[in-house]
């Protein structure tokens, strides 16, 4: 039961982000069905992990709780500050919808990653390496965990957004890991879902259409991929030059499969896709973008 209750934790933290930054949310997108909810969780995550990479950058706060908050001022005195009427023009119907269809996909992936949660293999022993240096720096940029006394050489701001959730929730950073691919699958999920059932609402269809949409569209999106899978049933090919799946078809042959070659299927490209990237569990700064360019 202890993931449960560590996913709850980790979630409680989540939840009071969304509130906080819900004022600042609702100013940018008033014109969304939902005022915005989806993304006011990015919105929170974005605002604090600048505010500490700025603060500790100019070595003005060292990276702790203390400082990061501050930049929810302005949207807590934004809530406070309201009349009435603007709390009762909120959707709070559509606002509980996703957040509990945020909590499910949090659980869902949760539970998916934990069946092998190991963090080693392809990147992930860099991309926590990463993330444990920030959270040990006390100004920026942190130490490279691979070379004494030198900064980080790498784009390192997704790997703070993760870092600054993981101290925010209080939980260990190993614990954190797992649950930062649970929140951008969920997070995505939701943003998704809003960002089509927006774009169907605005061309004058009803809303309940709308949510079909957008149901189908965050599938698509997050949980899609390409025609690769089907390569299950040939007898292989060598990496980076496929071979049309009809001149090798030999039956059902999973041990012949390797399904990283998926992002290797156009040739002389890499072109990985989120459903990939959430079972391979790598959190590169391409991972942790996915978030933000949905929030664009």
């Amino acid at each position: 039961m202890q993931w449960i209750y560590q996913t709850l934790q980790w979630y409680g933290m989540l939840l009071i982000l969304g509130v906080v930054f819900f004022g600042i949310t609702r100013k940018l997108f008033s014109s969304f069905f939902d005022q915005g909810y989806a993304f006011s969780k990015t919105i929170g995550i974005l605002l604090l992990s600048y505010a500490a990479f700025l603060l500790g950058d100019l070595h003005v706060a060292p990276f702790s709780l203390v400082y990061p908050p501050c930049v929810s001022l302005h949207s807590m005195c934004y809530w406070i500050r309201c009349s009435p009427d603007y709390h009762k023009k909120i959707p709070w119907r559509i606002i509980v919808f996703e957040e509990l269809f945020f909590l499910i996909a949090l659980f869902v992936w949760t539970y998916v990653r934990g069946q092998e949660p190991s963090i080693h293999g392809l990147e992930k022993f860099m991309d926590f390496g990463f993330m444990q240096s920030i959270l040990r720096t006390t100004y920026f940029p942190p130490l490279d965990m691979w070379y004494a006394k030198l900064p980080i050489n790498y784009y390192y701001f997704g790997h703070l957004t993760g870092a600054v959730q993981i101290r925010l929730s209080g939980l260990p950073p190993e614990v954190g890991y797992n649950l930062l691919l649970a929140t951008i699958f969920a997070q995505s999920i939701v943003s998704t879902f809003s960002l089509i059932t927006q774009i169907v609402f605005s061309f004058g269809k009803k809303l309940k259409s709308a949510f079909i949409f957008g149901f189908i569209g965050t599938w698509i999106l997050n949980l899609g991929g390409n025609l690769h899978t089907i390569y299950l049933f040939t007898s292989g090919y060598p990496a980076d030059k496929p071979i049309p799946f009809w001149e090798i078809l030999s039956g059902y042959n999973p041990t012949k499969y390797w399904y990283p070659n998926a992002t290797r299927f156009i040739p002389y490209t890499i072109h990985e896709f989120p459903s990939y990237s959430y079972v391979v569990a790598d959190l590169h700064g391409h991972v942790f973008d996915i978030l933000f360019v949905l929030l664009t």
